[in-house]
């Protein structure tokens, strides 16, 4: 879902979305365990459910 946002921001607008994408990897880190989980909630998909 980010990415597909990063396709359509206007430029002033794509720092912060990549900036969040950044944090997400720690986070799911820090929150999630199992590696094999955190692959899973750390993979990109269209309904913005990983």
């Amino acid at each position: 879902m980010l990415d597909d946002l990063l396709l359509l921001a206007h430029e002033e607008r794509r720092e912060p979305v990549l900036r969040h994408r950044e944090l997400l990897a720690p986070a799911a880190e820090r929150a999630v365990p199992k590696a094999a989980d955190r692959r899973f909630a750390l993979w990109a998909d269209r309904q913005g459910f990983g």
